[in-house]
């Protein structure tokens, strides 16, 4: 949030070298898209997961970051100064920021709350266990056979999901459209050259 008005202020007035601008841009977007893919994965049952993911981090993408080169130039357009998109990046971020403080109050709250205040839930079954009672044995490894037979014929013969498989082309394809016709426009609201 702090780095995004500095950033359209360099590529604007053409401070700062284009290629290094990019770099570091990608790096961020990296290290986001890093931490964004492991929480992604964690959403969902490992029996949906690939459906899950797929269809949230498409329909995501394509809704907000194809519609972004199009509120970029509309608010070039509309306020006349090449950094007004920092300010969209910012307001966004700070809203992202206080959507995450409330519902970490909020966890915390319910948390917090139950333990100390919510009611105790019977289990006559429970009895404590020592550290050594708990310690399992490994179980023993499995050859590669076992594990394929173990989960059926998922994606041995061909596609066994044709529908994700369509759903992925049209939202890639939405996708690269989304990103041709606003990065079209954008270049002829903002030239880099």
């Amino acid at each position: 949030m702090v780095f995004a008005l500095p950033f359209y202020g360099a590529l604007v007035s053409r401070s700062a070298d284009l290629t290094l601008v990019c770099i570091l841009a990608g790096l961020s977007a990296g290290f986001t898209n890093g931490s964004f893919a492991v929480l992604l994965t964690d959403l969902f049952p490992t029996r949906i997961r690939f459906t899950g993911v797929a269809l949230i981090f498409n329909v995501s993408f394509t809704l907000f970051s194809g519609m972004a080169p199009l509120a970029a130039t509309t608010l070039i357009r509309e306020t006349g100064t090449p950094v007004s998109p920092a300010y969209l990046m910012m307001g966004i971020m700070a809203l992202s920021g206080l959507l995450a403080i409330v519902g970490g109050a909020a966890y915390l709250l319910i948390t917090v709350g139950s333990v100390f205040f919510g009611k105790k839930i019977a289990n006559p079954g429970y009895r404590a266990v020592s550290v050594r009672e708990g310690r399992a044995a490994r179980p023993a490894p499995q050859p590669v056979a076992a594990a394929i037979t173990g989960h059926g014929n998922i994606g041995i013969a061909g596609f066994v999901a044709p529908g994700t498989f369509t759903l992925a082309i049209v939202f890639l394809v939405a996708f690269v459209l989304y990103y041709f016709v606003n990065w079209k426009y954008l270049s002829t609201v903002w030239p880099l050259s």
